[in-house]
């Protein structure tokens, strides 16, 4: 199935596993090994997600959206243009992973959202409020 890389190494007793693992980690420290870099992402920018935020308030002025929907499109424009960075700026991996911690985070804490997650639960459907 290819699931492995010529360079992955199998462990046929599970009693050695820890063993074989802890011998390869230590080898690659004395080898000088250094994990890569991480990637750097270009982000949308500020103005691509007060874009989207507008466009999300027109699907609301159209009766096409909620006023939370639009607060949750937010949020979710925030995070995938990289948050308030210049447009091309480049950002960490990292950078967009935390702005998604800190606004699931955020929407766990609303009535809303809550209610709509106890609705999902509990009839297989998105509640609309």
């Amino acid at each position: 199935m290819k699931y492995l890389r010529p360079t992955d190494g199998v462990s046929l007793n599970r009693n050695h596993l820890l063993r074989h693992a802890k011998a390869r980690a230590l080898g690659m420290a004395a080898a000088g090994y250094r994990p890569p870099r991480p990637p750097m992402l270009r982000a949308a920018g500020y103005d691509a997600a007060k874009t989207i935020a507008v466009r999300a308030w027109g699907l609301r002025e159209g009766n096409y959206a909620t006023d939370y929907d639009v607060v949750v499109a937010k949020k979710v424009a925030t995070i995938m243009c990289g948050g308030s960075v210049a447009a091309g700026a480049e950002v960490s991996e990292q950078h967009f992973l935390d702005l998604e911690r800190e606004a699931f985070l955020s929407l766990c804490g609303e009535e809303k959202t809550q209610a709509r997650m106890q609705s999902i639960l509990m009839t297989n459907k998105p509640l609309r409020n």
